[in-house]
């Protein structure tokens, strides 16, 4: 009897034994599973938004460009050149690579004028001239207008049929000539939706462009055309309005 009871005794202990594993692994197994998703989730959340931005280029094409265009196709990036009648002949093939590589082109006006300071006639037979020189390179299109200086009269602005296109980051390339205090200028003052002016005939401004292209891919921006800066912000250029910016 004394041995069975002892058996009896040994058997519970390990049936209560088994139980207490058994309980003990169950609250442990699911503690680690949330925090984990927890973690996940926080950092989508905190991923930062894209930024865009034009570089934009006047005055141009010049003994520079080419330099220009190598150093953007190494960086997959597009660009907008608003460029003028008079130095586009002679520059056929160059003008036709910047639209094979993906950059957009503008109209600059055919010798460079004040706008402002001619009849209406003379500023559309200007920007006209320019505009015939294009579609003769490049067939028809749709070539955006900045107006030398940035200045257009507002009958001059009626008359358009395009969009025309201001600047918000003013380099004063052509004043400085000084790649370093460009550069400082171009990530001072880019913004979200900035249009920057620049000009592809110094040599300084191809330097500082291209560093600053590096720089604000750094600072996670996205460098693009002005019809693909218009179109990632779903707005829709008008004909005849000038803009400074896209917001």
């Amino acid at each position: 009897m004394k041995k069975r009871k002892a058996l009896w005794l040994c058997f519970l202990l390990l049936i209560l034994c088994g139980c207490g594993q058994q309980q003990t692994a169950t609250v442990l197994r699911p503690a680690v599973i949330p925090a984990a998703a927890d973690a996940d989730t926080s950092a989508e959340d905190t991923e930062a938004p894209a930024k865009y931005a034009a570089l934009t280029f006047d005055d141009g094409p010049s003994r520079y460009t080419e330099r220009l265009l190598d150093g953007l196709a190494e960086r997959g990036i597009h660009a907008t050149f608003f460029l003028i009648g008079q130095q586009v002949e002679g520059r056929a093939d160059l003008v036709r690579r910047m639209k094979e590589e993906g950059h957009q082109i503008g109209n600059h006006s055919y010798d460079h004028p004040m706008l402002n300071k001619v009849d209406s006639a003379a500023a559309w037979k200007n920007l006209d001239h320019c505009n015939s020189v294009l579609t003769d390179v490049l067939g028809e299109g749709c070539y955006w207008i900045r107006p030398p200086y940035g200045l257009i009269t507002e009958d001059e602005m009626c008359r358009a049929s395009v969009p025309l296109i201001g600047w918000s980051v003013d380099t004063l390339d052509w004043k400085l000539r000084n790649t370093p205090k460009v550069l400082q200028r171009i990530l001072k003052d880019t913004k979200d939706g900035s249009i920057i002016l620049m000009h592809d005939c110094y040599d300084t401004s191809v330097e500082a462009a291209l560093e600053g292209a590096d720089a604000l891919t750094a600072q996670g921006y996205q460098l693009v055309t002005l019809q693909e800066l218009f179109a990632v912000k779903g707005e829709k250029p008008e004909n005849g309005a000038l803009y400074r910016c896209v917001k």
